[in-house]
């Protein structure tokens, strides 16, 4: 187990992930690729390409018509599962 106060290494592109959800979490309403890009301060291709797989997971849902972003089944799947876990005591 890794002592306190040091880091622990991680997966970058997980964690790059993670802040493209929170920018969708965060909107009042959907947003476009280039509202992301410029959120997270990434190129639009980088953007683009984890978005791809962020809807292939279910994770993040893009509207057909306007190409619009907005968060997935899956993250609701997630959201539930997580409530039904409050109180549980964690090992």
């Amino acid at each position: 187990m890794a002592t306190e106060g040091r880091a622990r290494k991680g997966i970058g592109s997980v964690e790059t992930a993670v802040r493209l959800l929170r920018i969708i979490e965060q909107a009042p309403g959907p947003l476009s690729l280039t509202q992301i890009a410029r959120a997270a301060e990434f190129q639009l291709s980088k953007t683009h390409h984890y978005l791809v797989s962020l809807v292939r997971s279910g994770l993040v849902a893009q509207a057909t018509e306007s190409g619009l972003y907005t968060l997935g089944g899956y993250a609701l799947q997630l959201g539930v599962a997580a409530l039904g876990q409050i109180g549980r005591a964690h090992v």
